[in-house]
């Protein structure tokens, strides 16, 4: 499935035309392409031809990041990555979904987030989900009044708005023992206001990319506490420290750590601290001049 993406959409779509692909699209319509809500009707027709599926191998979805360090790119999510995800989300420790639960889908299904928490979880282990076409604020807590929600599946965005629409209490909202957050840092404060306006504790931050999808859950709400320990067979790393490596080894440093900073014109840049030993001469150039001579361009020091 092929959705805009910026630039890479359009070398995509071409490339498939030419080899005769057949070519859905997801939240959008184009000439050369199918809707994906035909690819419903040829599913429920059974006109699709059997296909040969390796697991490992076969890409299942192209799913676009969000483009927080540069242009949105696509991953290849194969078949396995998303039976495996699943079954992650599913084991009895993390797992916030049950028979018995109802669940709000909300578009967009093109990321992490969406594909894992609103589709393939909530389905797999047999929670009612309630698709909602567009969001509104008012419109979920339409549905979570009318179809009596456990579980939410939201951004700390979403709580923030919930937080300061006072119309929220005149709905009922009871129904809602389960809030999933993901998707950006939650500050204590929106999470504090939440919890008195739904009158509910159990808050889980978590944390996962589209690339990889869902890594991180959270077993129960604990105030303030992380996303939780990795999900079963997941294996993190902290990254090499390169650039404070560098600085490291310059004569006069006591200590360094480096930081991504967001900008404009590069989207992101690095920015070191470092703390010079007593006595020593050491500038801000001679820390730029041995960064830019020993490290890739990517990897300079722009400020």
């Amino acid at each position: 499935m092929i959705e805009y993406a910026s630039i890479t959409y359009g070398g995509l779509l071409g490339g498939g035309i030419i080899a005769g692909v057949e070519i859905f699209t997801v939240d959008g319509t184009i000439d050369e392409a199918r809707s994906d809500d035909e690819l419903l009707k040829l599913g429920c027709d059974g006109e699709l031809p059997g296909i040969k599926v390796l697991p490992e191998d076969d890409v299942a979805l192209l799913v676009y990041t969000s483009g927080s360090t540069g242009d949105r790119k696509g991953a290849s999510i194969t078949h396995r990555n998303l039976v495996a995800n699943v079954l992650q989300i599913s084991s009895s420790t993390v797992s916030p979904y049950s028979g018995n639960d109802v669940n709000v889908a909300a578009r967009p299904f093109t990321h992490g987030y969406g594909i894992c928490m609103h589709l393939t979880s909530g389905l797999y282990n047999g929670c009612t989900s309630v698709f909602l076409g567009g969001y509104t604020l008012e419109s979920m807590l339409k549905i979570i009044e009318k179809y009596k929600v456990t579980i939410l599946a939201m951004s700390p965005l979403n709580l923030a708005h919930t937080n300061n629409f006072p119309a929220v209490c005149n709905y009922a909202v009871s129904s809602v023992k389960t809030v999933l957050c993901a998707g950006a840092p939650l500050s204590c404060r929106v999470l504090e206001f939440f919890f008195n306006v739904f009158e509910m504790e159990d808050v889980r931050d978590a944390f996962g990319m589209s690339e990889v999808m869902f890594v991180f859950m959270p077993e129960i709400h604990k105030p303030h506490l992380g996303v939780g320990i990795p999900l079963p067979n997941v294996e993190f790393k902290v990254p090499p420290r390169e650039l404070e490596d560098v600085i490291q080894d310059l004569s006069g440093v006591e200590c360094v750590v480096v930081v991504g900073v967001p900008d404009e014109d590069y989207h992101e840049l690095s920015k070191a601290f470092v703390v010079k030993q007593p006595g020593s001469s050491l500038t801000e150039e001679d820390v730029i001049s041995a960064v830019q001579g020993n490290s890739s361009k990517f990897g300079s020091l722009y400020i």
